[in-house]
């Protein structure tokens, strides 16, 4: 699966893709490798500034494992992307390493649109893991997207600095803190980006949202602010 660092981003900026292979209903098993293919509109991606790179902590890499990792970016708007094991397969779950890019800093067909932001959609296709024995799985492609914005009253930075989160990883009780900005919506998103909250606690600074029922894994809670958004990793345990 794929999930955007940014749920959105100005033109002109970079937009940070993380990569992950495995999750806690289903983890990777004898894995010795994978590839897969992004389309994105061509409109939205500077081609030339295309990165991919795997984290250092990555659980592919357990071990010490020596790994080799290849990207191409055949036309505009498609990168593919390969990641291999030299020594062995792995088994384990989660972020893997991510794909980044400069956002186009003149969007052909947002010019003329009056809305702040404009969603763009992103896919992933073409997924097959490897093992050992060079048997391969194909599977199902994945969409997701991001706002595109013209303009914003506060850059994220300054939203981001002001947002608070505790404790973090937690058990139960996030607590979710403003110290500027009133918090006019919650959303709570899985590490395959599938809603598990939607709240509007309405004019405040401090909110406290129950996970005590979700499952363990990673969790990334979107606050807004007016036309102001910033989003923020929570890793959820049990006691």
């Amino acid at each position: 699966t794929f999930i955007p660092q940014q749920t959105e981003v100005d033109s002109g900026e970079w937009l940070t893709i993380d990569i992950s292979v495995g999750s806690f209903a289903i983890p990777a098993v004898d894995v010795h490798g994978a590839a897969f293919s992004f389309t994105i509109d061509p409109d939205l991606i500077d081609s030339s500034s295309v990165v991919f790179s795997l984290y250092d902590d990555a659980w592919i890499q357990d071990d010490g494992a020596m790994t080799q990792s290849t990207f191409i970016v055949p036309q505009d708007g498609q990168v593919d992307v390969a990641v291999s094991r030299v020594t062995g397969p792995a088994a384990g779950l989660g972020i893997i390493g991510k794909l980044e890019f400069i956002v186009e800093d003149q969007i052909q067909g947002l010019k003329d649109i009056e809305a702040l932001a404009s969603a763009v959609n992103i896919s992933m296709n073409s997924i097959i893991t490897t093992n050992s024995f060079g048997e391969y799985v194909r599977h199902a492609d994945q969409e997701g997207s991001v706002r595109i914005n013209r303009e914003l009253e506060y850059s994220q930075i300054e939203i981001s600095q002001t947002i608070d989160v505790y404790p973090n990883p937690t058990s139960d009780i996030l607590n979710i803190q403003s110290n500027h900005f009133t918090i006019d919506r919650i959303t709570l998103f899985d590490a395959l980006g599938r809603t598990q909250a939607d709240i509007q606690p309405g004019t405040t600074r401090q909110y406290n949202l129950d996970m005590a029922a979700l499952p363990e894994g990673l969790y990334y809670v979107l606050v807004q602010s007016g036309q102001r958004f910033t989003t923020k990793k929570v890793l959820k345990v049990n006691k």
